[in-house]
């Protein structure tokens, strides 16, 4: 598994002109191209996955801290679209406890790490990246978030479920009125589709 994960951000003095380019079109990420902007890339070091159904990762990283900057988009580099469930980055506490976690080391974890609770991006099917709005940035640095941790979900896709007519015949029981139906199958359905029998 290789995960990338780039986190844009810009200086204190850039933060203003930035937001004058950026008004108007966040879906485009257009204030990623201005030269005001730096990037950062976070990737998420090949690691051996379990065989399992589901499994999370968290990972730690260390962010630029020579001045105050502002995170304002990240954009995912997903390797397997296919495997890949969500990923959520977290702000971390400037503790003693964060410090001593070694980094760029994946580990399984499932709800997190102590210390790093506020999610500052989140990624998961369907979406190209966050742009924040244009009165919001993460402060990174000096004065802000000096570690993130990132947290990826892996879903195992071999899994496969059915339901017969008589194993739906038994769980449902009594007149059943449908008024909405969807099938939520991420990457692995071109075309879903949902057969109701009206007898």
């Amino acid at each position: 598994m290789n995960i990338l994960y780039e986190v844009i951000y810009d200086n204190e003095h850039a933060f203003k002109e930035r937001r004058k380019i950026y008004q108007g079109a966040p879906e485009a990420l257009i204030a990623i191209h201005d030269k005001s902007v730096m990037n950062i890339t976070i990737r998420m070091p090949k690691t051996q996955v379990p065989n399992t159904e589901t499994n999370y990762m968290c990972t730690m990283f260390d962010l630029p801290n020579d001045g105050d900057f502002y995170m304002i988009a990240s954009v995912p580099y997903i390797v397997n679209n296919y495997v890949m469930h969500h990923m959520l980055m977290f702000g971390c506490e400037d503790t003693d406890y964060v410090r001593q976690i070694e980094t760029n080391k994946p580990k399984l974890c499932q709800i997190g790490v102590k210390g790093c609770s506020d999610i500052m991006s989140v990624w998961t099917v369907g979406y190209a990246g966050h742009c924040a709005s244009k009165e919001i940035g993460f402060r990174i640095g000096v004065k802000g978030y000096k570690r993130v941790l990132l947290q990826i979900r892996r879903s195992e896709v071999e899994v496969v479920g059915t339901c017969c007519k008589q194993c739906s015949k038994d769980q449902l029981k009594g007149p059943i009125y449908v008024t909405a139906a969807g099938n939520h199958m991420h990457y692995l359905v071109l075309d879903p589709g949902l057969l109701l029998p009206t007898q």
